[in-house]
């Protein structure tokens, strides 16, 4: 994925967005350009379409012709809320809002290109960047070449599964594959009481297709189910830390907040989740 005027994304300043705006070039591959009337659905079109490929850029509250128009309408909160509430998985996103001295505000959502595609819109569709546009897929073999992508990075989980109960290091791999394991137990007690449990649980660690489909779907029903009712802030916090691998500094700096207070929203978060797992069963009295 390309960078803005050649810089990294934390460096990334209001000027970068004006010598790109200066540029002959119309849309291209990696931006679109959409003014503050925009419609949600849009968004997450696009959003879809550059997770699904090479990743990209819309910075809102440009026109067409690459004026800035400035937004009334949109906020980073309504960005955010759009885009968790419209695309399944939710991709890797993050918004930089800039003040020009017109007092305009404009808006660059960066999105990365997605390890588990595809991403879905809420309407059901799957979009792709083709050019300079964006257009859904009805392509069975693209569709396919898609699917192959999540199933490497499920690979990649798998590798790295290690059945511990949560603790403050563990990545979300871990973590899941810890609920994982509980759920399988606890299935296998209610059916098969007469054998011995140690034997089966030695085989659950052995086979590890099981847990890779189990991730995959206890995943979305107990973890996200659960994600989706807490504070959008706690909820953003929590995924860049333990689905995309963001380091506390990174999200303190991403957030405008203290690294002490990421720690904290962090361990409330799991606090909460822990507890909620524990009372429907999922982990033992004993974690």
């Amino acid at each position: 994925m390309i960078n803005i005027n050649d810089k990294q994304w934390d460096k990334l300043r209001l000027r970068d967005v004006e010598v790109l705006l200066e540029q002959d070039d119309d849309e291209t591959f990696f931006f679109e350009y959409k003014n503050d009337d925009v419609s949600p659905k849009k968004i997450v079109e696009e959003i879809s379409a550059f997770a699904n490929t090479y990743g990209g850029y819309i910075l809102l509250g440009i026109d067409d012709n690459k004026n800035i128009s400035g937004c009334t309408k949109w906020n980073e909160q309504r960005i955010h809320a759009t885009i968790h509430d419209c695309l399944t998985p939710l991709p890797i996103f993050d918004v930089k809002k800039f003040v020009t001295k017109e007092k305009e505000k404009i808006f660059v959502i960066r999105i990365e290109q997605g390890d588990i595609p595809p991403y879905i819109t809420n309407n059901g569709k799957i979009y792709e960047r083709v050019s300079s546009g964006s257009f859904p897929i009805k392509d069975s073999t693209k569709l396919t070449q898609l699917f192959y992508r999540k199933e490497e990075q499920y690979k990649k989980i798998e590798n790295k599964i290690s059945i511990d109960k949560l603790d403050i290091n563990q990545k979300m791999s871990s973590y899941i594959a810890g609920i994982t394991k509980n759920l399988i137990k606890k299935k296998y007690r209610t059916n098969n009481n007469d054998e011995n449990i140690e034997d089966y649980e030695n085989t659950i660690i052995d086979i590890s297709n099981i847990e890779v489909n189990f991730i995959q779907r206890e995943k979305s029903r107990i973890i996200n189910n659960e994600l989706n009712s807490m504070k959008l802030e706690d909820k953003d916090i929590f995924i860049k830390y333990y689905y995309w691998g963001q380091s506390i500094k990174e999200i303190s700096n991403s957030f405008n907040i203290s690294e002490s207070k990421v720690k904290s929203k962090l361990f409330r978060t799991r606090k909460k989740l822990h507890k909620t797992l524990k009372k429907r069963g999922y982990i033992s009295s004993e974690e």
